[in-house]
């Protein structure tokens, strides 16, 4: 007769190809094996065919199926079960290690903390098995595998299998010996009194029992109870009191003790209620330490202490207090110790991830970072500060934040701890890891551990992980349950998260920004509802002029606000309510609300400063700006605006010396020379501003936007000489780029910037109207996306050449479409029906149109020409000089931009309109400035010019003859 090996070789077929039996299967003999169609290792369990063939096969298969429907990175999932030749088998994953049995054969016994890590494994497992209404019945050393450190339970849901089989196989095949009523199935050693009676209302506690015997055996060599036979060690288990651990082990923490005491109650209601209570006491920090605290709490809410007293309400809530204060209950937190302070800066290392899993720890990082920033007591080190770091290193700005690397940018950047942390998977689920310590020793200031039962139970666990990681460093329990879970402030889609982590990082270390949007598109395709990824979408979108996209994914993210932690929020609402006209009162609100709770978060700083400068309120904007810097000195745009608020002011020393401390901050960054060449033309030194674009031009590479920023810059410079040509050459040189990326609104615009050149400089009407009509068959609007349409450029164009109908038909089509309207987009309507008020010979009405303009913010000095134009135009040349005055004299940062076409003709102006004041000497400066903006400008305008030198000549004659 053929033994059980090739009986089940035999029936298997070519399914399996068996290698080697394991011992110590217990009820069942054990095989490894390869499953042939998978390419996989798989252990192979057979019952004993005296077994099986007295039990139900389709009830055991049944029973089997239901807990294979367990999915925990701690627990051995069956893979399947099935008959063979009359054998009962069921296959698993080959766990790589060895089992505890065996681990104890070969040691004896293990240390205090593997056995608070082994046993906080299979409190994990129990606790979710219990969850799934599933009772194990048979935990024992022999059922629990040591893999990599970490505990994984088996044979889950069998021993109930074999009873619910067995129970209806002794009815269908009596003789068996196997009874109906009071079958106790599974290990003697480490069944609990209710089991071993074959209490039929035994539930979940007798798997906690159970743990409590290995958590005895672990620490002590053997289980509590012996004898000479099964049934005397049943006995045992129902009469006898265990020998106390710390009198076999006197090492054993009093806190681990009395758990162990607690587990090994012979009424179940005694112990704990829960796997999950266990669990919890387990991960307590400072559990099983020297000096915890020995006490675990009854059943009946009293207190057990070593010496087994009773303590009086009032002397425990003392204790209690002392026992908080002194750290000893639950463990001081890391500020309380003086081991970090408040707002303390940390730094996240990627975490680390294995294989396949590695693109999931990368999002997880992310996921962690966001949900960090939620905390009022932590303070992120942020990827532009790491940047700055990483350049300062002489490492590129994309290097990998690994565990090392992550000690050593701390180190410099003056961070107090490194958070590194691990995915590791575990059967079908994962264990997530995390350890805060000391970027110059390394000390590990804490650790933390969760477990995921598959991959959409990731987030949550992060989220557990993170809550505990705050309330260790310090923060108050009730500002981490204030939070808002993380998949609910980010996404629940993996994918989408790692999306968005790549996108973000492309943004912070300043690479291809392109790609960034794309990933981020990406991200919102993958979750509609992903607030974070549309809010950055629309600041990227803004950022590239496309205002059509901008506005839309600023809606989606306002649209899903609640989806929000609470900072990004308020960030939120204020980039909403900044974008649309009209709406910059509540913007101001919401980053106002936001810095009540955290004053010195810097973009909240950044982006109210921002709303200051375009009010004009420099004082106010300087003030918030330099709070910023001081809260993080590696915010790119906070010295950006302030430098534009420096400018401003004409602090010109001041502005110089902030950009050449950009320059040690971002190395390398163009962003830092745009500024620098800002400043140059903001300094009088228009040949220095010139070289430096010219070197931006020549450095771009292939990045679209440094060209098409460099050739308008250049292409400003030559209109404000009168070198239309060359202008024209850029601007058709613009348009080439800005069609191969698909922008045709940029291309209409260069045409409709043409335009206005010949309405200005060569007062052309007829010309501008050809080139606006040529540029609207080559580029329709229809086919720009609505918000990007120039609607109001064109009407505003149209309205200077004389024609006021088809500008006002342009202004209904825009308010007919833009709902609602986009940031400037009033004042300019304003300023354009002023225009019309000039073309339809209502000059008077003209004034006040462009007053109301200026009266909503945005750039006032480019609204001084048109205000001069329209006190000239309604016949008021005192007016129209004192506009034009100020507009020559008030210091602007966007100057180079506002003077290409409106400085030489305010200063023909003021020419004119000085003479007719009779101040001479003012008329005369004005005509020189004239000559001297003009010097080498196109022949088209030497008539001006000529006309210039004529009258500076004569008003030069007239002082001399006097």
């Amino acid at each position: 007769m053929m033994d059980i090996q090739e009986r089940l070789r035999a029936a298997l077929g070519t399914s399996y190809r068996l290698e080697r039996e394991l011992g110590g299967g217990g009820m069942s003999r054990v095989f490894v094996a390869e499953e042939i169609a998978l390419g996989r290792r798989v252990v192979i369990k057979v019952l004993p065919p005296e077994l099986g063939s007295g039990i139900a096969a389709d009830r055991f298969r049944q029973e089997v199926q239901v807990a294979a429907q367990l999915q925990h990175p701690h627990i051995v999932p069956v893979l399947q079960t099935g008959e063979a030749d009359g054998l009962l088998y069921y296959t698993m994953p080959f766990v790589e290690g060895e089992s505890l049995k065996e681990r104890l054969q070969r040691d004896g016994r293990l240390s205090v903390t593997e056995t608070v890590r082994i046993l906080r494994d299979v409190a994990d497992a129990l606790a979710d098995a219990h969850a799934h209404g599933l009772v194990h019945r048979d935990i024992k050393p022999g059922n629990i595998l040591i893999s990599k450190q970490h505990a994984v339970v088996t044979d889950f849901g069998v021993a109930k299998a074999l009873k619910a089989a067995a129970e209806r196989g002794a009815i269908a095949a009596p003789g068996t010996g196997l009874t109906t009523i009071g079958l106790a199935i599974g290990t003697p050693s480490y069944m609990a009194p209710e089991q071993a009676a074959a209490d039929p209302d035994a539930d979940h506690r007798m798997d906690l029992y159970a743990l409590g015997v290995v958590a005895y055996e672990m620490l002590s060599g053997k289980p509590p109870f012996g004898g000479s036979s099964p049934q005397a060690v049943l006995a045992a288990q129902l009469t006898q009191i265990q020998r106390p651990i710390r009198e076999v082990r006197p090492e054993v923490p009093a806190d681990l003790s009395a758990l162990i005491d607690r587990l090994l109650k012979k009424q179940a209601a005694e112990r704990f209620a829960s796997a999950a209570e266990l669990r919890q006491r387990l991960e307590q920090p400072g559990f099983a330490t020297t000096g915890s605290l020995a006490a675990i709490t009854t059943a009946s809410g009293g207190w057990l202490t070593p010496g087994r007293l009773m303590i009086g309400c009032g002397v425990l809530a003392a204790l209690l207090v002392g026992l908080k204060l002194t750290g000893v209950l639950g463990g001081q937190s890391l500020v309380a110790q003086g081991l970090l302070n408040e707002r303390d800066a940390i730094l996240i290392a990627d975490m680390n991830g294995h294989g396949a899993d590695s693109a999931i720890a990368a999002s997880l990082t992310e996921a962690l970072r966001i949900d960090l920033t939620q905390s009022k007591t932590i303070r992120l080190v942020d990827a532009p500060q790491i940047a700055q770091t990483l350049a300062l290193m002489q490492r590129p700005a994309d290097t990998k934040m690994t565990f090392p690397v992550a000690r050593e940018v701390a180190q410099r950047s003056g961070a107090k701890a490194v958070l590194g942390g691990d995915l590791q998977p575990v059967g079908r689920g994962y264990l997530i890891t995390a350890q805060l310590v000391t970027p110059d020793s390394g000390v590990t200031l804490a650790a933390f551990r969760e477990t995921a039962a598959d991959s959409s139970e990731v987030l949550p666990a992060l989220d557990r992980l993170s809550h505990e990681l705050r309330r260790k460093i310090g923060e108050s329990l009730r500002s981490v349950n204030a939070s808002t879970p993380l998949q609910q402030v980010s996404t629940s889609s993996l994918e989408a998260l790692r999306k968005y982590s790549q996108a973000i990082r492309g943004f912070d270390m300043r690479t291809n920004s392109q790609q960034s949007i794309a990933l981020l598109e990406e991200s919102v395709r993958l979750d509609s509802g992903f607030a974070m990824a549309w809010r950055k979408l629309g600041v990227a979108y803004q950022a590239i002029g496309d205002q059509d996209k901008s506005q839309e994914a600023l809606s989606r993210a306002f649209a899903n606000k609640d989806r929000l932690t609470e900072r990004e929020r308020y960030l939120t609402i204020g980039s909403y309510y900044s974008t649309f006209d009209g709406e910059e009162p509540k913007a101001v609100q919401a980053y106002r609300a936001l810095l009540e709770g955290t004053p010195n978060d810097p973009w909240a700083l950044n982006n109210l400063a921002l709303l200051y400068i375009q009010q004009r309120q420099f004082p106010q904007a300087d003030s918030v700006l330099n709070r910023a810097l001081q809260a993080d000195s590696s915010t790119f745009t906070a010295f950006s605006n302030l430098i534009t608020s420096q400018i401003n002011q004409s602090r010109i020393q001041q502005a110089q010396e902030l950009v050449a401390a950009m320059r040690r901050h971002f190395p390398g960054n163009t962003g830092v020379d745009f500024l620098a060449a800002d400043v140059q033309y903001a300094a009088g030194d228009q040949a220095g501003y010139q070289r430096t674009i010219e070197l931006l031009a020549s450095q771009s590479g292939s990045d679209p936007f440094i060209q098409l920023g460099s050739l308008n810059s250049l292409a400003d410079l030559d209109l404000s000489h009168g070198h239309i040509a060359k202008a024209d050459q850029k601007l058709a040189q613009m348009a080439v780029i800005t069609d191969k990326l698909g922008r045709s609104e940029f291309s209409l615009n260069s045409k409709l910037r043409q335009a206005q050149v010949q309405l200005w400089l060569s007062d052309d009407r007829v010309g501008a109207l050809k080139t606006i009509d040529q540029a609207l068959s080559q580029h329709p609007m229809a086919s720009i996306p609505v918000a990007n349409r120039p609607y109001l450029f064109t009407a505003y164009l149209l309205a200077y050449a004389g024609e006021p109908a088809r500008s006002r038909s342009m202004l209904a089509e825009n308010a007919r479409l833009q709902t609602p309207p986009a940031q400037g987009t009033g004042s300019f309507r304003l300023i354009i029906e002023a225009a019309n008020a000039i073309s339809e010979h209502r000059p008077a009405d003209a004034p006040d149109q462009v007053e109301q303009a200026m009266q909503r913010g945005g750039c006032q000095v480019c609204n001084l020409p048109e205000l001069a134009r329209a006190w000239a135009a309604a016949g008021q040349p005192d007016s129209a000089r004192s506009a034009y005055e100020r507009f020559v004299s008030t210091p602007e940062s966007n100057r180079a931009s506002t003077d290409a076409l409106d400085l030489p003709l305010a200063w023909q102006h003021l020419g004119v309109l000085y003479e007719q004041a009779g101040d001479r000497e003012k008329a005369r400066n004005a005509w020189g400035q004239v000559v001297e903006q003009w010097r080498d400008a196109d022949p088209e305008l030497q008539p001006r010019v000529q006309e210039a030198k004529r009258r500076l000549a004569a008003l030069s004659g007239e002082s001399s003859a006097r």
